[in-house]
C-alpha cells in the first residue's frame, strides 16, 4: 500500500513538474512571437528613398507642452513623461543595431531599442558594406567607485578612411554628418516586433517624433542636429531620442 502511494505521488509530481514546465514555455513563446511577428499593415510598392537627408519640423514651446504625454514600458511596469519637440522621419541604410543593455536603467526600458543609419552616398550599392563598419553598443562607465553607469552610442568607421571615402566625394566631417545613431521608444507591440526583424544593410523608413524623456526623475535630452559632436553618436548627447509610430521596412509597413 505504501510502495503504491509513493509511486502515485511520484507520477503526480512528475505530471505537475510538466505541466509547470509547459505553461511556463507557453508563456514564453507568446511573448516570443510577440515580440517577433510583426503584424503588417500596408504593403507599399514604392522603394526607400535613401538618398534624402532626415525631416525635422521644430514644434512651438507651446505645442510642445501641451502635447506632453504619458507613457508605460513595454517590457516593465516603468512610466515616463515624454514631451515632444520636433516631427521626426528619417530613411536610411541599417548599419547597425541593439537591443542588449546589459547595465538597465529605467531609460533603457523605455527606449528599447538603437538604430545606426546612413543616407545619401553612404547608402549607395555595397559601398558602407564593402568598406566601413559599425557598432551600436552599451558603454559601461564608472562614475564612482561605488557606481557604475551606461551610455549607448555608435562607433563607425571605414578602412583607409580618407581615401576610401574620396570615392564618393566625402571627407570626414560628410561621414560624421552622414550617419545617426537613434533611441527608439516604440509608440506599441507591433513596432517594436518590426524592429526586431531588421537586418543589418536593409532599407527603413521610420516616422515619429524627435522626443525628451523624464524617468525615475531624470531627464534625457533628445539631439536636434546631425552635426553635435559628431553624428557617429560618439559624443554625449549626439544620439536622437525618437518615439516611433510608423516604420517601413523594404516595401513592409508597420504601425
Amino acid at each position: 500500500m505504501g510502495q503504491n502511494f509513493i509511486k502515485q505521488y511520484k507520477k503526480f509530481l512528475l505530471v505537475s513538474i510538466f505541466l509547470i514546465l509547459f505553461v511556463a514555455l507557453s508563456v514564453l513563446v507568446v511573448k516570443w512571437q510577440k515580440f517577433h511577428n510583426p503584424r503588417l499593415t500596408l504593403y507599399d510598392s514604392i522603394d526607400i528613398d535613401v538618398s534624402a537627408a532626415p525631416v525635422q519640423k521644430l514644434y512651438t514651446h507651446r505645442s510642445s507642452k501641451s502635447g506632453i504625454f504619458e507613457y508605460k514600458s513595454l517590457r516593465k511596469n516603468i512610466t515616463s513623461k515624454i514631451t515632444p519637440v520636433a516631427s521626426y522621419k528619417i530613411s536610411g541604410l541599417v548599419v547597425a543595431h541593439n537591443t542588449y543593455f546589459p547595465l538597465k536603467s529605467d531609460f533603457d526600458y523605455i527606449a528599447l531599442y538603437d538604430i545606426g543609419l546612413v543616407w545619401d552616398k553612404l547608402a549607395q550599392g555595397d559601398f558602407f558594406k564593402n568598406n566601413c563598419k559599425a557598432q551600436s553598443e552599451q558603454i559601461i562607465v564608472e562614475e564612482s567607485f561605488f557606481q557604475e553607469g551606461s551610455a549607448r552610442g555608435l562607433s563607425a568607421y571605414c578602412k583607409n578612411h580618407d581615401e576610401t571615402l574620396k570615392q564618393i566625394g566625402y571627407s570626414w566631417m560628410d561621414f560624421d554628418s552622414h550617419i545617426s545613431h537613434t533611441h527608439i521608444i516604440p509608440a506599441n507591440v507591433n513596432i517594436m516586433s518590426a524592429l526586431n526583424s531588421i537586418k543589418n544593410y536593409d532599407k527603413v523608413e521610420l516616422e515619429g517624433e524627435i522626443v525628451n524623456v523624464e524617468v525615475d526623475g531624470q531627464e534625457h535630452i533628445s539631439s536636434l542636429e546631425r552635426t553635435d559632436d559628431n553624428g557617429s553618436a560618439q559624443g554625449g548627447g549626439a544620439c536622437e531620442i525618437m518615439y516611433v509610430t510608423k516604420i517601413k521596412i523594404g516595401h513592409r509597413i508597420y504601425q
